[in-house]
C-alpha cells in the first residue's frame, strides 16, 4: 500500500500501554483484535498501527502519537480507532490540542468504550477529559504516599546513585575502585587547598579521571568534569552516610517543573559514610563564607570534635595549657558532674601514628606490593560489571521483539508457528541470560584477604608513613575517638567494621 495516497478509506489504529512489564504484551494484543474488528465494522482500511509504551500524561515525548498527528494534518487517513480517550491523553491541554486537530482536518474519531460521537459532544468530552485527569493526578498521589514509605524505611528510591557509591537492594554501598578517594580529593582540594569548582575539574581532567556520567555508561555522556559536578558532590550529605530524600517534587502531574520540600525525609547513619559529618560541615561553611568574603582560618585545633568523653558522652574541648584536651562537662562544672581524665595531643598523635603502621605491617600495605593482585581484582570487577551492562542490554532488546512478535502475530503478518517457534527461541535466550546474571551476582560476594589487602590499600593510598598527622589524614581515617580514663583511648578507624 502506498502510505502517501490521500483518501478517505484509510483509519489509523492508536494502541497504548503504561509500562515496560511484558504482562503488557497481552494488553497490545487485546486492543488491537477490538479495534480491528470495528474497523472492519466501520469499512476501512488500515493505514498504520502506532503504539506505544508511555504514560499518557506526558505532553511531550510521545513519538508514535506525534507523528499519527502529523500524519492525520496531512490526509493520511480520516479515521482514528482507539479503546478509549484515556489512551489519547490523560490530561486536558492534550485532550483539547487533539480535538481541534481532529475537528480542523475532519478526522473521525472511533473510541470504542466510549459513547458514539463524543468528539462533537463538547459536554461530554469535556467531562471523560477532566475525569482521565483526575485519575492521573489520583494515581500519582497515590505512587508518591508509596514511595515516601519505602523512603521512611532507609530505603534508597533512585535509580542511580551517587558518585562512589552502588545500589544493591535498596542501600548504598562504597565502591570499590578510585571513585570514594576521588570525592575524598575533591573535598580536600576544596576546603584545604582553597580551589574552586571549576579548577578542581580541570584537574580531574588533565588527571584523566573519568566523569561519573561516562563511569556509568550513560548515553551521550561528556568526557569532561565540570563546575557543577564537583559542587554537586561538595553539597551532598550522603557522603556522611546519611540519606536524604523527598527535597523536592514536581508542581503537577502534567508539569516539569518542581518544588522545594520544607521537611524532607532524612535517615541517619543509613550506609557507611565516605567524608566524616565535621569535614562536611565545615565545607557548607567555608562554601558559605567564600561567597562572601575571603577565605576564612583553617581549624585551629587538631582534633576538634573528634574526641567524646567515655563517660558522659560530651566532645572534649582544647586547652592551650599543656596541649590538651578535656571533656566540655568537667571543663564547666567540675568533677561533680564527670571525673574523666585530660589527654595531651602529642599522647594521641602517638598512638595514631602507632596502630596506623602496626596495620600497614599487618596488612603489607604500600604501594608497590600487592600490585599484581590488586590489578587482578580490578579486572575482574570491570570485566563481571562489563558483562552484566552487555547482557541487560540484550535482555532488553529480546523482550522488544517478543512485543514485536506478538503484534505480528495478531496483525497476520506470521503464522501461528512461526510466532511460536521464534517466541520459544527468545525464551531460551532470555532464560539463558538469566542465568548467567546468576552467576555473575554471585561471582564477586565472598570478601577474600586479598580483597581486604586491595580496599585497605585504597584507604592509604599514597601515604607511605605517618610522622606528620594533619586534620586531613585524621578526616580520613577515624571516625571518633573514645576517652575513658586516664590515656585509656578507644580509636574508631573508618576501614574497620
Amino acid at each position: 500500500m502506498n502510505k502517501e495516497v490521500l483518501g478517505n478509506e484509510y483509519a489509523a489504529m492508536l494502541i497504548r500501554v503504561s509500562t515496560n512489564n511484558e504482562s503488557q504484551d497481552s494488553s497490545y494484543e487485546e486492543q488491537y483484535e477490538i479495534l480491528e474488528e470495528r474497523m472492519k465494522q466501520m469499512g476501512y482500511k488500515l493505514f498504520k498501527v502506532y503504539k506505544e509504551r508511555i504514560t499518557a500524561t506526558k505532553v511531550d515525548g510521545r513519538r508514535e502519537f506525534d507523528e499519527m498527528m502529523a500524519d492525520a494534518q496531512m490526509g493520511k487517513f480520516k479515521a482514528i480507532f482507539a479503546k478509549d480517550l484515556s489512551r489519547i491523553a490523560r490530561n486536558q491541554e492534550v485532550s483539547h490540542w487533539f480535538k481541534r486537530i481532529i475537528l480542523e482536518n475532519q478526522i473521525e474519531l472511533f473510541a470504542v468504550d466510549e459513547s458514539a460521537g463524543i468528539i462533537n459532544d463538547p459536554l461530554m468530552y469535556g467531562f471523560k477529559s477532566l475525569t482521565n485527569e483526575h485519575y492521573s493526578a489520583d494515581l500519582s498521589k497515590k505512587i508518591k504516599n508509596a514511595f515516601k514509605v519505602k523512603m521512611k524505611k532507609g530505603e534508597y528510591t533512585r535509580s542511580e546513585a551517587p558518585f562512589g557509591y552502588y545500589v544493591k537492594e535498596k542501600k548504598l554501598y562504597i565502591c570499590e575502585d578510585d571513585s570514594p578517594d576521588i570525592v575524598r580529593k575533591i573535598f580536600h582540594l576544596y576546603l584545604r587547598e582553597g580551589k574552586g569548582v571549576d579548577s578542581i575539574a580541570k584537574l580531574l581532567d588533565r588527571e584523566d579521571v573519568a566523569p561519573p556520567g561516562l563511569r556509568k555508561g550513560k548515553k551521550n555522556a561528556g568526557i569532561h568534569w565540570h563546575g557543577t559536578s564537583i559542587k554537586y558532590i561538595l553539597t551532598n550529605q550522603a557522603y556522611t552516610g546519611d540519606l536524604i530524600q523527598n527535597k523536592e517534587e514536581s508542581i503537577g502531574v502534567f508539569t516539569k517543573k518542581r518544588k522545594t520540600i520544607s521537611s524532607p525525609i532524612i535517615i541517619k547513619n543509613a550506609h557507611e559514610a565516605i567524608i566524616s559529618q565535621e569535614l562536611f560541615d565545615e565545607t557548607q561553611r567555608y562554601m558559605a563564607e567564600r561567597a562572601f568574603g575571603p577565605r576564612p582560618t583553617p581549624q585551629k585545633h587538631l582534633f576538634t570534635d573528634l574526641i567524646e568523653c567515655g563517660s558522659c558522652g560530651k566532645k572534649y574541648w582544647y586547652r592551650s595549657a599543656g596541649n590538651r584536651y578535656i571533656c566540655a562537662a568537667y571543663a564547666r562544672h567540675g568533677r561533680s558532674v564527670c571525673s574523666s581524665n585530660a589527654i595531651r595531643e602529642d599522647v594521641l598523635i602517638g598512638l595514631i601514628q602507632g596502630e596506623l603502621s602496626d596495620l600497614i605491617q599487618q596488612y603489607k600495605i604500600n604501594d608497590s606490593l600487592n600490585e599484581e593482585i590488586d590489578e587482578k581484582l580490578k579486572r575482574k570487577v570491570y570485566k563481571v560489571n562489563n558483562e552484566k551492562k552487555l547482557l541487560l542490554a540484550k535482555k532488553e532488546k529480546y523482550e522488544d521483539a517478543k512485543s514485536n512478535l506478538i503484534l505480528s502475530k495478531v496483525m497476520k503478518e506470521i503464522t501461528e508457528d512461526e510466532f511460536d517457534a521464534s517466541v520459544e527461541l527468545l525464551r531460551t535466550k532470555i532464560d539463558n541470560i538469566n542465568s548467567r546474571l546468576d552467576e555473575l551476582k554471585n561471582a564477586n560476594v565472598t570478601i577474600t584477604e586479598n580483597e581486604i589487602q586491595t580496599r585497605l590499600k585504597e584507604q592509604f593510598a599514597g601515604i607511605t608513613d605517618f610522622s606528620s598527622i594533619n586534620r586531613e589524614l585524621l578526616n580520613r581515617f577515624i571516625k571518633y575517638i573514645i576517652v575513658r580514663g586516664k590515656n585509656e583511648v578507644e580509636i574508631h578507624y573508618r576501614f574497620k567494621k
